[in-house]
């Protein structure tokens, strides 16, 4: 797992407010980096319960004393410090849950993720009570010989200096208790004030809800849940025109028949890799046995690129349609159709983005501009551009690299086409390829535009990503 890439994403859903998924990638960080300190207090800030927020935040202060002394409310923490006691050391029965086998979920290899969570204290509980209920909740100091009349030789290893975080988050939880005026999202608004976090997302860019995640045990995919349902597929060209001469002053309506006519097309549920497979989860296929290495460890702009650590959580590339079949079917997946990933990228709606509907920008995508500037020149590292992501929560679906599909490619496909679940014509010359990448412009990156390419094809900007049927 990229911890980076993964705190970021818990921030992106934090910020939409989507706890359950943030739950399950911290859960995934802390058991990977139980010494993570920005993990332990994002934990907090989606805990629900106050013993668990409390739980967190001494993790977090263990781990680096100054994390909570350079809280914005530090001042307003640090005058109560006198108040209480040394917090006592937790007992494991507040960890974090350990993983899960998913239930149901037919993911091989896989495990659903999220955060235990402890009994709150009311409002109206005095100090003494607050004393007495925290130990029941398994935070109690554990018992001193009686024979001993001083300190075991280990305590003093936590010195003074390391304490006084720890002091203070009990000592502001006692306070507000007593107090009985934050509570929940109340006390989360005051650990966690507005402005702290990143950059909010554009509002062109559609409700990002995210139904479910899963982590796969084989490479370390986080993926995605798109429910069962209907959506839009294809394209007017009416309006394929009007977005076509921004971009190009000779378009023809013989551009667009391929994604005509519009269509409503029912999927069943899936789940979808959140970002394009990168080199380092590939080269664990290739550790295995059961992938080829790319044909090419190159990059547009770079000599050394598939297996050089610095860009092991970019997409992979120059690998053929057989590649990238063969990647998923290691890790228990499969590559989409067409209809599934049309479905994750723009949603039930038929938003012309996976960001909506508003024209591409450097902060959306890494693509190609209209006037020739390119965003990053090159492929840029999986989950890069939160801003675009898809209502499903999908990443990178615009943009970085193109995607092989498992249909074949038929330029009139559409217009007879299955209503529920197609899987593409039953053969043909060249498969379909969706999302554009850095080397092309805005136009080509429109959720709906269909690309192809022969099964042999090997590209400095294409790639993959996997899917997998819910049960």
């Amino acid at each position: 797992m990229n911890i980076e890439m993964a705190l970021s994403q818990a921030k992106f859903y934090i910020r939409q407010n989507q706890k359950e998924p943030a739950r399950g990638i911290l859960g995934q960080i802390i058991r990977e980096d139980p010494n993570n300190s920005e993990a332990w207090i994002l934990s907090a800030q989606v805990s629900d319960e106050l013993e668990q927020v409390l739980y967190c935040l001494q993790r977090a202060a263990k781990i680096d004393p100054r994390a909570l002394e350079t809280h914005p409310n530090a001042p307003q923490i640090r005058a109560i410090i006198s108040r209480l006691k040394e917090p006592p050391s937790p007992a494991p029965s507040t960890l974090p849950a350990q993983p899960v086998a998913s239930a149901g979920t037919g993911l091989p290899g896989s495990q659903e993720t999220g955060m235990s969570a402890a009994p709150a204290l009311r409002p109206e509980d005095s100090l003494a009570t607050i004393e007495q209920k925290v130990p029941q909740s398994g935070l109690e100091k554990k018992p001193v010989p009686q024979k001993r009349t001083a300190r075991p030789a280990a305590r003093p290893a936590l010195k003074k200096k390391s304490l006084r975080p720890l002091i203070v988050v009990l000592m502001m939880l006692a306070a507000l208790a007593v107090g009985g005026i934050f509570f929940g999202d109340q006390l989360r608004a005051m650990l966690f004030p507005a402005g702290t976090s990143a950059t909010s997302i554009p509002t062109a860019m559609p409700t990002v809800t995210i139904r479910g995640t899963q982590v796969s045990t084989i490479d370390g995919m986080i993926m995605v849940l798109v429910p069962a349902g209907n959506f839009t597929m294809g394209s007017n060209p009416g309006d394929l025109m009007t977005l076509c001469s921004q971009y190009y002053d000779d378009c023809n309506m013989d551009w667009f028949t391929a994604e005509e006519p519009v269509h409503t097309v029912h999927l069943d549920a899936y789940w979808i890799d959140q970002t394009e497979v990168t080199n380092g989860m590939y080269a664990k296929c290739v550790q295995a046995g059961a992938c080829q290495p790319p044909s090419d460890p190159s990059s547009s702009t770079r000599t050394s690129y598939y297996g050089d650590p610095q860009y092991a959580d970019y997409p992979v590339i120059y690998v053929n349609q057989s590649d990238a079949r063969a990647y998923c079917a290691w890790t228990g997946r499969r590559l989409p159709t067409e209809a599934e990933w049309e479905k994750a990228a723009r949603g039930e709606n038929g938003y012309t983005y996976p960001w909506g509907n508003s024209v591409p920008a450097c902060s959306l995508a890494n693509f190609l501009g209209s006037n020739g500037a390119a965003c990053a020149g090159d492929t840029t590292a999986v989950g890069g551009y939160p801003a675009g992501t898809s209502p499903y929560g999908a990443l990178d679906m615009a943009g970085n690299v193109w995607e092989w599909m498992a249909d074949w490619y038929a330029p009139a496909y559409y217009g007879s086409s299955p209503s529920s679940n197609p899987t593409g014509p039953g053969s043909g010359q060249s498969y379909v390829l969706r999302g554009g990448s850095w080397l092309y412009d805005g136009y080509n990156l429109r959720s709906a535009k269909r690309g192809a390419g022969v099964p042999s094809l090997r590209s400095d900007n294409l790639g993959f990503r996997c899917v997998l049927t819910a049960p």
